[in-house]
């Protein structure tokens, strides 16, 4: 709405030069009155011009505009609207591209793209370029019609002829990214280039950044200068900025001025720029081309945070979540974590962000999922809120995929984050606990700590090995050894006990009901306790299984916890190997015949 309001005003002039000579009479004395800012009058003039029966659309279409803008009158948009519908039934361009203006960006009425199209087109037939920009927008953007681009170039190429320079850029742009053409740097240089030497803003930035970073022209950091530097003229504060990037650091052709990059540095920030304030704090706290000044960097990141700045609060909000080894690598000085405070920023950050779901979005959603998890210690989430640790790394997989920074960044932080997140919905899902570990989610290494700090002894233990062997006697009675098998990854899939039975028939009986009296009675049961094979299996409720078993004419008995997906992905992978290996062997041997 902002960009539709300055276009009105910058396609005012076009509008009012396809009005007829004015000569005098009561309408031209109105006019007079107008261009004179002598708005009472200039009403009253151009009413009677209507009263009497002359100029009655031009004289219509001015009180529009005065309502419309609110010159020498309380704005009343109704009005304005009624006047311009008066005027366009008089056939007055200029009130066709107004109501198609005021649909469009919903000025007093809902947004009506379709309205506005008809309005413009209308206007587009009398020439009003502003009419013919905005019907490329409509086409280009999908506004009320299907996305066209086609179209959309089309008229945005009779705006620029018309001498339009929004529809100038917009044909640049064009060119330049092939948007319902085919590419052409070339022409779109011509045409930026056209709307930046009369001075539109827009174009001059593009080229600008064009030029400076090599983008479809051969690099040109000089002549990138040129560019921002007419930006700057017109107040545009990014220019600025960026021009203090380059003489700050120096880039090719444009020698390293330290003193006047800070002096445009701090030019920016005279005309608010947080981005500036920002991005100078960060000099100052690294010492970069500059004294290390930590006090002047927090504070020019507190301005900048006081402005609202996102950047700002995510950076401050980082030291203190990680204290001061990047930032004071220089002097040394030490800048106290501070987890409340980090968190706290953190929370900010993303409140402001969370809507963009942008990369502050994203880090900042990490990060408090981080600080809660240390917060409440490194363990598995036993004594820690895990609904809310979850809620926070799912938003920040959310927003990951909209975070604008460099792939590396994103990916390792955001698969950091998916890591956690399947370990946590692991845990809250999870009940099932041997040796006080949630088996569901445990890994070898945790396991294997674990057992032996419930005082097993290791008979054998290799990461090569599909599983673990331990003398268990000393951890539960009657058995002789635990074995514990591990998928692929190395999460568990299998833990099985053995109790030797020296032909005793009722050492299932007395393992079963061991486990029974813990886990309640069995799920299934099979076979017959004199003879023959016996089964008793339990299905807990998060997914793993326990089963109680003895072959025959053995009458050894296990007791076995299994992970029945880790389980199967264990024995797919072992047959696997297994066929991999065995015809590894045949075509070695085929050559023996």
């Amino acid at each position: 709405m902002l960009r539709a309001a300055l276009i009105v005003l910058v396609f005012l002039t076009s509008i009012f030069a396809s009005m007829p000579v004015i000569g005098k009479s009561t309408f031209d004395k109105a006019f007079e009155f107008y261009n004179d800012k002598n708005y009472k009058v200039a009403l009253q003039s151009f009413k009677a011009s209507i009263a009497i029966g002359e100029d009655i659309g031009k004289s219509q279409f001015f009180i529009g505009q005065m309502y419309y803008y609110g010159n020498g009158i309380e704005k009343n948009y109704t009005k304005a609207r009624e006047y311009y519908q008066k005027s366009a039934e008089a056939n007055i361009d200029g009130a066709y591209y107004m109501l198609g203006n005021i649909y469009y960006s919903g000025i007093g009425v809902e947004v009506d793209y379709l309205k506005a199209k008809e309005w413009f087109l209308k206007a587009a037939k009398r020439n009003i370029a502003g009419a013919q920009y905005f019907l490329g927008v409509i086409h280009r953007y999908g506004k009320g019609v299907e996305k066209n681009n086609t179209e959309a170039h089309q008229w945005f190429s009779t705006a620029a002829v018309l001498g339009s320079n929004w529809g100038k850029y917009e044909l640049a742009r064009s060119y330049h990214y092939g948007w319902g053409v085919d590419k052409d740097i070339e022409k779109a240089i011509k045409w930026y280039s056209q709307s930046a030497d009369d001075g539109f803003l827009q174009s001059q930035k593009e080229l600008a950044k064009m030029y400076l970073n090599g983008w479809g022209v051969e690099m040109d950091v000089p002549k990138s200068v040129i560019y921002f530097k007419q930006a700057v003229a017109q107040g545009d504060s990014d220019s600025l900025l960026s021009l203090a990037r380059v003489y700050f650091k120096g880039n090719r052709g444009v020698p390293q001025n330290v003193e006047e990059g800070l002096r445009l540095y701090n030019e920016a920030i005279n005309k608010d720029h947080l981005g500036a304030a920002n991005e100078l704090a960060k000099i100052y706290l690294v010492g970069r081309n500059v004294t290390q000044d930590i006090p002047k960097g927090l504070a020019l990141l507190n301005d900048a945070i006081d402005g609202g700045y996102i950047n700002a609060i995510v950076d401050l909000a980082k030291i203190y979540h990680t204290g001061n080894t990047f930032y004071a690598r220089d002097t040394k000085e030490i800048l106290t974590p501070n987890p409340t405070k980090a968190l706290e920023l953190f929370k900010q950050a993303y409140q402001l962000s969370e809507k963009k779901l942008n990369y502050q979005a994203f880090i900042s959603a990490y990060s408090i999922g981080e600080l809660y998890d240390e917060g409440e210690g490194k363990g598995k989430g036993k004594d820690k809120n895990i609904n809310q640790l979850i809620q926070w790394y799912e938003r920040a997989v959310k927003s990951s995929q909209y975070a604008k920074k460099s792939n590396y960044t994103v990916n390792r932080i955001k698969g950091k984050a998916i890591q956690r997140l399947s370990e946590l919905v692991c845990q809250r899902d999870s009940s099932s606990l041997l040796f006080n570990v949630l088996i569901k989610c445990a890994d070898r290494d945790e396991l294997r700590a674990a057992i032996k700090h419930a005082g097993a002894t290791v008979i054998k233990e290799n990461k090569n090995n599909w599983g673990d062997t331990y003398n268990s006697s000393n951890i539960l009675q009657g058995t002789s050894q635990l074995y514990v098998g591990y998928e692929i990854k190395d999460s568990f899939a299998i833990a099985k006990y053995t109790f030797p039975a020296n032909m005793d028939t009722q050492k299932v009986v007395e393992v079963k009901n061991f486990v029974a009296n813990k886990y309640g009675k069995p799920t299934t049961s099979s076979g017959r306790i004199n003879v023959g094979e016996v089964s008793y299996q339990w299905k807990l409720k998060d997914g793993i299984s326990i089963e109680v078993s003895r072959g025959w004419p053995s009458t050894t008995t296990y007791l076995t916890f299994k992970n029945p997906k880790n389980y199967d992905a264990m024995k797919a992978e072992q047959k696997k190997q297994a066929e991999a290996k065995k015809a590894k062997e045949y075509e070695k041997q085929s050559n023996a015949f």
